[in-house]
């Protein structure tokens, strides 16, 4: 089941989006975009260094990636939605594929995987 996801309209205007049984996909135009979900608290201490590497990757991958930065304190529904226990975790296209802060090499790795799985 893909955990629900609050859009903006102004998001839909440049996005199109595909949703399976399992994964949500984002479309700019033809091109597949990664979505990156970033889950943190205020009292974590290892989240501001997971942001800074997701922020970072962004940088890289400015057109491949849309990175979204979610306080699980603000939005605890989010959080039980996709099942978290802990924080950071990273999400890619709706599913859950890091809890804790990857290496850099890592996450650019399994964005590169999602990139080659679209359906």
């Amino acid at each position: 089941m893909v955990p629900k996801t609050s859009i903006s309209p102004n998001y839909l205007n440049e996005y199109s989006m595909f949703v399976n049984e399992k994964k949500l996909y984002l479309y700019r135009g033809e091109k597949m975009v990664v979505k990156i979900e970033v889950f943190t608290s205020p009292s974590c201490p290892y989240c501001p260094m997971a942001v800074q590497l997701v922020e970072d990757v962004q940088k890289d991958m400015m057109d491949e990636v849309e990175v979204e930065k979610i306080d699980i304190m603000e939005d605890q529904e989010k959080a039980r939605e996709y099942g978290l226990m802990a924080v950071p975790a990273i999400a890619l296209n709706g599913v859950v594929r890091f809890v804790g802060a990857p290496g850099k090499e890592e996450l650019l790795e399994a964005i590169k995987d999602e990139m080659s799985n679209k359906t």
